[in-house]
């Protein structure tokens, strides 16, 4: 699917890890909902603008130079994501949490890492980060 144009789809209710491995590089993906199994996906130099990612397990996915403005996050897993080189102006990260329920909103376990570099989080709402 690199590349391809999935404006507003709703691929929310995609189950079984259809969309886990995916290769989304440059995929225009634009007020799309997306949610299940997205493991390492790759959503890098992507058009993510007004996503919404709703249960979505993010684990190991990249969205390295995606275009994520105003993106919005409810309960969905983003352990070992890379957001390196992402615009993440006014995105919404409030709801983030693990998919077992266990730990409320964005708690980092040790050994799990999230990569914000050179990220542009301007006006992004992040929840309080606290190290399990």
């Amino acid at each position: 699917m690199k590349g391809a144009n999935l404006s507003n789809a709703n691929l929310s209710r995609f189950g079984g890890g259809a969309l886990a491995n995916a290769d989304l590089r440059g995929a225009n993906l634009t007020g799309a909902k997306l949610g299940g199994d997205l493991s390492n996906a790759n959503f890098d130099g992507a058009i993510l603008y007004k996503v919404t990612f709703f249960y979505a397990v993010l684990v190991g996915a990249s969205f390295k130079s995606a275009d994520l403005a105003y993106a919005t996050f409810h309960f969905s897993d983003i352990r070992n994501v890379d957001f390196s080189d992402a615009n993440l102006t006014q995105a919404d990260f409030s709801g983030v949490k693990r998919i077992d329920g266990k730990v409320v909103i964005l708690t980092i376990q040790e050994g799990s890492t999230i990569n914000f570099k050179n990220a542009d989080v301007s006006g992004a709402r992040m929840p309080q980060y606290r190290r399990s």
